[in-house]
């Protein structure tokens, strides 16, 4: 769509809540917070200060099934975008003070979005009790106790599995040209080795046949 000279660049990674193992929740979306830390070409926050200081908006959001990363920036900055997407994918680096840093901001958004809001409280409830077998059940932004126990070696082992080309979908949208853009993507992500990744083995929900209900009194 030629219409205005803006692009849509998203990056979908096919992993989220429902691939961590017990224990381990919330790890998809600290991991989301992580990617931002940076490279040796791009440091911490740079991410975002260059793409921002052309007009771009640029952000991240976890799912159950998807981890989506997006930039939407002028159409003549779309190489940028593709550099810069496949040199983290290829090279990000984050320390045991960076996720230490970043467990914390997992934490408070824990306090200020579901410990903070009755009606979100009553919705994690609401997962639980539709789902108690499958991890649909499970809080996307992890449990206090599942975050303060993941430790960096777990995290980059996630990472290593997940966030790979053979495990991604690129979805362009707006003012591009076809042909360049496949060449861009080819000469910016080619060099990093892709491999299928086994889907999680998930125990299927067990037929319900009757209504379940919870009584939640908060002051």
């Amino acid at each position: 769509d030629h219409t205005w000279p803006v692009v849509s660049y998203a990056t979908l990674f096919k992993v989220g809540s429902v691939y961590e193992k017990e224990g381990s929740t919330g790890i998809a979306h600290l991991l989301e917070h992580l990617t931002f830390k940076g490279t040796e070409r791009y440091g911490p926050k740079e991410f975002f200060k260059i793409l921002e200081s052309k007009g771009a908006t640029v952000n991240a959001f976890t799912q159950r099934d998807t981890t989506i990363y997006y930039e939407l920036i002028s159409a003549k900055h779309l190489e940028l975008v593709i550099d810069m997407e496949s040199d983290r994918l290829k090279n990000l680096h984050f320390t045991d003070a960076d996720v230490d840093a970043e467990r914390k901001i997992v934490k408070e958004e824990r306090r200020l979005r579901i410990e903070s809001n009755f009606f979100a409280q009553q919705m994690e409830e609401l997962q639980r009790l539709s789902f108690p077998v499958h991890p649909y059940g499970q809080s996307i932004i992890g449990s206090m106790s599942d975050l303060d126990k993941l430790s960096t070696s777990t995290i980059q082992d996630f990472f290593n599995t997940y966030y790979q080309p053979g495990n991604i979908i690129i979805v362009i949208a707006g003012d591009f040209n076809y042909q360049q853009t496949k060449l861009w993507i080819t000469k910016y992500y080619g060099s990093i080795a892709g491999r299928k990744v086994k889907p999680p083995q998930i125990v299927d929900e067990p037929q319900q046949n009757a209504e379940k209900r919870i009584e939640m009194i908060r002051p």
